[in-house]
């Protein structure tokens, strides 16, 4: 038995549920085949002034969402105060219970979830080099930066197979040559940690670099104004801006001094008050192996964050992800900020799903879906608990992409869960 836990223990914001469903898939990722899997939803203590019956519900569509068994949950306070006090959690069962069934019926089913892949060492806390005074928690092995800041900008994650790969902090340390030599055929993303443990172990050709520096903060290069993200092929522009006073307002991130390969593009530039180009701070590079490698020169832990989140970041991380995945990316959403999806492959369907994390209802939502199969139909489950075809949902096809277009809105109280049926 498997219980992972959703944290949000306290209601705060809808985006703390990039923790929790990060938390059900690296925690199956570590365990057999056959575990039987209920996600911890808890509040301390269990009251209405802890959490919301919306944010609860929201919690079990989630763990449902992605394939859990059931959910373990509290319904009383540890203090004795009759439950019939506060009959919202009883009313939310009576109402929801058959929707997340219906849900749960098609998740369940066996299958794989799709997207970038995200790198989990069993080892990582074992090799992880850490600075002077850093703090116990320092051991934590790294990745919820890039997994929260891919989720945030639609592109979904999983610990499963992948042909792109994103990789940031130190986990690469506990990772053999042989394995980083199969990564290296594929699609790799890498922040500046990530990059330089590769040039320490004698990658650096493979990467697209001469070398890289150790991250140093950013204002001990001098004055910096931003990340132009330049590159039209990925999306950019002459112009196109990013902010560098990141993760929050006055905050700075840790950035590398790249030296690129003759043959490596440079996607975005450090630019100083004057708009001049200084420092290389994004590259692209197809290697010797047939693989594809994007370099970042910001150290992700310090710079991820809300500043960090930007539609022309959207642009820039999706087209970088879909040249690392030679336009064969699994699964993309847009069409509003923060959305939380997915897509899992059974053999005869596909379910792909939305949460919208933000209080705004997205107008529309658009998924693309790599797959060269045809679309026998699309399926949407209704608030009634059932599932039929919508007639706000329109489908077309470029080549091997596919686009569901969901043209009515999505508010954060009730997700959107389609099935596309395969021919």
């Amino acid at each position: 038995y498997s219980r992972p836990p959703m944290g949000n223990y306290n209601e705060d914001s809808l985006r703390g549920f990039y923790y929790s469903h990060d938390s059900i898939k690296i925690t199956r990722y570590c365990m057999p085949q056959g575990t039987v899997e209920q996600t911890e939803v808890e509040s301390v203590p269990f009251t209405l002034y802890s959490k919301s019956a919306t944010f609860t519900f929201l919690e079990m569509a989630i763990s449902f969402a992605y394939g859990s068994h059931g959910v373990t949950m509290n319904l009383f306070d540890h203090a004795g105060t009759p439950m019939e006090g506060e009959p919202d959690f009883g009313r939310l069962l009576g109402e929801k219970k058959p929707w997340l069934n219906a849900l749960a019926e098609r998740a369940q089913e066996a299958g794989v979830y799709r997207g970038v892949r995200l790198l989990h060492a069993e080892r990582a806390s074992y090799v992880k080099r850490l600075g002077r005074g850093a703090p116990y928690w320092g051991l934590a092995e790294d990745g919820q930066e890039v997994m929260q800041a891919l989720e945030s900008h639609g592109i979904p994650t999983t610990y499963d197979a992948s042909g792109v790969v994103a990789a940031s902090g130190q986990t690469l340390r506990a990772i053999s040559d042989d394995e980083i030599r199969r990564l290296l055929r594929g699609g790799l993303f890498l922040d500046a940690v990530a990059a330089g443990v590769l040039v320490e172990r004698g990658f650096a050709t493979d990467i697209g670099l001469k070398g890289a520096k150790p991250p140093v903060n950013l204002d001990a290069l001098g004055a910096f104004s931003a990340e132009e993200f330049c590159h039209p092929r990925f999306g950019g522009h002459d112009r196109c801006y990013l902010t560098l006073t990141i993760p929050g307002l006055g905050g700075r991130p840790n950035v590398s001094l790249l030296r690129p390969a003759a043959r490596a593009e440079v996607l975005s530039w450090i630019v100083n008050p004057d708009a001049r180009r200084v420092h290389p701070c994004m590259t692209a590079y197809r290697n010797a192996k047939g693989g594809r490698v994007v370099v970042h020169a910001l150290d992700w832990a310090s710079a991820c964050g809300v500043s960090f989140n930007h539609t022309f970041r959207r642009l820039q991380l999706q087209g970088v992800m879909q040249w690392l995945a030679k336009g064969a990316l699994p699964i993309l959403v847009n069409g509003g900020v923060y959305p939380l999806a997915f897509r899992k492959d059974t053999k005869a369907f596909s379910l792909v799903g939305l949460f919208n994390l933000t209080l705004d209802a997205w107008p529309h939502a658009e998924f693309t879906l790599a797959d060269r199969r045809r679309v026998a139909r699309a399926e949407v489950l209704g608030e009634d608990a059932r599932w039929r075809p919508d007639r706000a949902v329109k489908v077309s096809r470029k080549g091997s992409l596919i686009t569901l277009c969901h043209d009515r809105p999505v508010p954060y109280g009730q997700p959107l869960m389609m099935t596309v049926w395969w021919r």
